[in-house]
């Protein structure tokens, strides 16, 4: 296809997106308000996932990293919550703590490392004051004020001797490292019993480009792993992969505009999920 005709054809489904009530961009109020709607029926999934979602403050979302708002736009100096992106995230932390739940033996009674913690949201529902963990001194400061314990510390190289642990959590930061294969090495050596990891559930492995040099520490992707390498990896490290599910992040559309919404948009990155495995050391 030419770039002529790719242009005609993008110009003609933008023209049929509009005419159906579609946003064409996912920095939109409108785009926020449909991915809401959408989701709305997470509530449904069952008892338990919809007493987290509602037992969790918009505010616990915004401020989760304790290093300023996110999930809002910002216009004009005033934060205007993202209705949409916020209900996924708060269904995120319920189907986690729900899976391991459910992989776990008592949790409340077991030691618990979150690698790369930012608050005190999966201890409040695992019944559990676990230590968190994070290079950010900003995170660290934030965990403290919420009452739990947390350290400075680096992923590729935990502070801990072996069998420090049993269980270790690791949720949306392994693509923030460098080398990921160095930290599933320390996840082994510290873990008694169980590591339980999420990652972005990509198609295509990729090692990620630019990054402003003024992050530091806070470092966006690095390297994202699909399924297949992750599996790789984890296999050269020695851990065994006991389970490995996908954690969708929007609700099965059941009406035709939600269809179309998701037609439009499920290529996006909000769309494709997270993919969750538990390992044994």
């Amino acid at each position: 296809m030419t770039s002529a005709i790719r242009r005609i054809k993008n110009r003609a489904l933008n023209i049929f997106w509009k005419a159906a009530g579609i946003p064409l961009t996912n920095n939109s109020l409108e785009f926020e308000s449909m991915f809401h709607e959408l989701n709305m029926s997470f509530y449904n999934e069952s008892n338990f996932i919809s007493s987290i979602i509602e037992g969790i403050r918009d505010e616990e979302i915004i401020y989760q990293k304790g290093e300023g708002p996110e999930a809002v736009f910002n216009s004009s100096g005033n934060l205007i919550p993202r209705e949409g992106m916020i209900l996924m995230l708060k269904y995120f932390i319920a189907k986690r703590i729900e899976l391991i739940l459910d992989g776990a033996n008592d949790p409340g009674g077991k030691s618990i490392l979150d690698v790369g913690a930012t608050s005190d949201l999966l201890f409040r529902y695992l019944n559990k004051k676990g230590v968190g963990l994070n290079i950010s001194q900003k995170a660290v400061d934030h965990m403290k004020s919420s009452g739990i314990e947390a350290v400075l510390g680096d992923a590729e190289k935990l502070d801990y001797p072996d069998k420090s642990f049993d269980y270790i959590l690791c949720f949306e930061t392994l693509e923030h490292l460098e080398n990921p294969l160095r930290a599933l090495r320390e996840f082994k050596r510290v873990a008694r019993e169980k590591i339980f990891i999420t990652i972005p559930a990509i198609d295509t492995t990729k090692i990620c480009g630019w990054e402003p040099s003024e992050r530091g520490v806070h470092r966006w992707h690095f390297i994202e792993l699909n399924n297949t390498d992750f599996e790789k990896i984890a296999q050269r490290v020695g851990l065994k992969i006991t389970r490995n599910q996908i954690i969708r992040t929007s609700s099965v559309p059941a009406t035709i505009k939600h269809k179309l919404f998701f037609s439009k948009w499920h290529n996006s990155p909000w769309f494709k999920g997270y993919r969750f495995y538990e390992l044994a050391p």
